[in-house]
């Protein structure tokens, strides 16, 4: 995991230095690899050949009856051992690369069925196996898997078979085995041969070392050519990165360097796009600023807005409060005109009723003075009488001139009060309309309060957008203040 980390943080020209260094590491193994083996075949082929043609004359003078006697012997020193172990050490004595001949038996038993009988060994083996093993003739002694491998496969094909290089106590060896057959053609015994396979190993690990050492050189130098052409090729990539960070730090007036290749085409493509977003950020800052202003405006459009709808509200409620008061005395005005035109009413009743009787007795007045008049006529001749009928005539005409009088009076009073009832029946009328038309002021004084209410709800949610809208212009103009915007733009590259 912290590997992966530090790959994804690495740059890329370091990734790109480090997949070099990786693709040429690995190609380098491979090819190493496949000439170590092509190598190792070819030494190994190499010595078999020469082990094989070697060995191939003295397999052939190899006396089986000899062996067969040496078998019998029990001792290292008996005339067929010493003779056998003559011909063993001539045969390592005139080839360099042998390290030992040896002649084991056939049975391929013991533990894991790796143990052969001994029947002759060279001097130095000889030696090794009493010193060490106290193994002497036709003792058994564990052999290497590969010999017994290699064995086996002889005894099946009758043939002379090589092992594979392998390391035991005595160093590390490539062994041919030949059958050793008798007049029946059974083997009984296998004639060995040990090649030393340290040459091989040598020569393989000098091949390793100088390949090596050509890999790191040529390493050396590719890495070299790759960070100057990477380095070069990279350098409008490190421009657009420096470009990017000036960006991320406001400034919009930056521009890189171009080239006629992909990563110059790019770079031009950064330069057009922040020429857009400077233009765009011009426009922004420009629009922000308006939007300020206009909301600044709109914020003191509605504070006034405000103070006047509280103004009208205000007036609104006394002019409600005095039509209430109005109409109230509007209403006991009008209950009083109605109860003294009801009294008017029946004085204008009494007052016809009373000029109706006063006509009467003005009639009967005169009926009582045609009366009197007739006996003063008819009086003439008694004195006293006529003195009487006289001052009774006096008594009448007075009485007639003030009914008359009264008559006139009540006649008037009568029309006055017809009149003054008729004016307050209109005064009735009139204070009626009156006070309709103060319950529909009334009521539009309560519209007149409702709208203002309506609309100083509505001018608070003007002042509330108003106040986010200034919030906003806020926020954008520190916005656009990160920005460093060139005023004209400067000509492309």
């Amino acid at each position: 995991m912290d590997v992966l980390l530090n790959w994804r943080t690495l740059s890329f020209f370091h990734k790109n230095l480090l997949l070099s260094f990786m693709n040429i590491t690995l190609i380098g193994t491979a090819l190493i690899c496949s000439s170590y083996f092509n190598q190792r075949s070819i030494l190994t082929d190499q010595l078999r050949n020469q082990i094989e043609r070697t060995t191939a004359e003295w397999y052939a003078g190899l006396d089986s009856g000899l062996v067969r006697i040496a078998m019998k012997e029990q001792s290292y020193n008996g005339p067929a051992q010493t003779k056998l172990r003559t011909y063993l050490d001539a045969v390592s004595g005139h080839n360099p690369n042998i390290e030992y001949a040896y002649i084991f038996g056939t049975e391929l038993g013991g533990k894991n069925r790796l143990g052969t009988s001994i029947v002759a060994m060279p001097t130095p083996l000889k030696q090794e196996m009493k010193q060490k093993w106290k193994l002497d003739v036709g003792d058994m002694y564990q052999q290497p898997t590969e010999v017994a491998q290699a064995l086996g496969k002889m005894l099946d094909t009758g043939k002379p078979v090589f092992t594979d290089i392998y390391q035991d106590s005595f160093g590390e060896f490539t062994t041919i085995i030949y059958p050793i057959m008798d007049e029946t053609n059974k083997k009984f015994a296998y004639f060995a041969v040990d090649a030393d396979a340290s040459v091989i190993r040598d020569g393989l690990e000098r091949l390793v070392v100088h390949n090596l050492l050509i890999l790191a050189g040529f390493l050396i130098i590719c890495l070299l050519l790759q960070y100057l052409v990477v380095k070069g090729t990279l350098a409008p990539v490190k421009a657009l990165i420096n470009g990017i960070e000036e960006v991320s730090r406001g400034r919009l007036d930056i521009r890189i360097q171009t080239g006629k290749d992909d990563l110059g085409q790019v770079n031009e493509r950064f330069n057009h796009m922040i020429s857009r977003m400077n233009d765009i950020m011009a426009k922004v800052k420009q629009t922000t600023d308006e939007v300020s202003e206009s909301s600044k405006e709109l914020l003191a459009i509605c504070e006034q807005n405000g103070s006047n709808a509280n103004v009208i509200n205000r007036n609104v409620n006394e002019i409600a409060g005095n039509i209430g008061v109005q109409a109230k005395a509007t209403a006991d005005s009008a209950l009083a005109m109605s109860d003294m035109a009801n009294v008017l009413q029946t004085a204008t009743e009494y007052s016809s009723k009373l000029a109706r009787e006063t006509e009467l007795l003005r009639q009967r007045s005169d009926e009582g003075m045609e009366i009197v008049h007739r006996l003063t006529g008819s009086s003439h001749s008694a004195g006293d009488t006529s003195q009487m009928v006289k001052m009774a005539s006096d008594v009448f005409m007075n009485m007639q001139q003030a009914i008359a009088q009264v008559t006139e009076q009540v006649q008037y009073m009568c029309a006055a009060t017809v009149e003054t009832s008729a004016g307050i029946q209109e005064m009735k009328t009139a204070s009626d309309h009156l006070s309709a038309m103060i319950s529909k002021t009334a009521a539009s004084s309560g519209e007149i309060s409702r709208t203002v209410k309506d609309q100083w709800a509505s001018i608070e949610t003007i002042t509330a957008s108003s106040n986010k809208l200034s919030i906003m212009a806020e926020e954008l103009q520190e916005l656009t203040s990160y920005f460093m915007v060139a005023e004209e733009q400067p000509p492309k590259t």
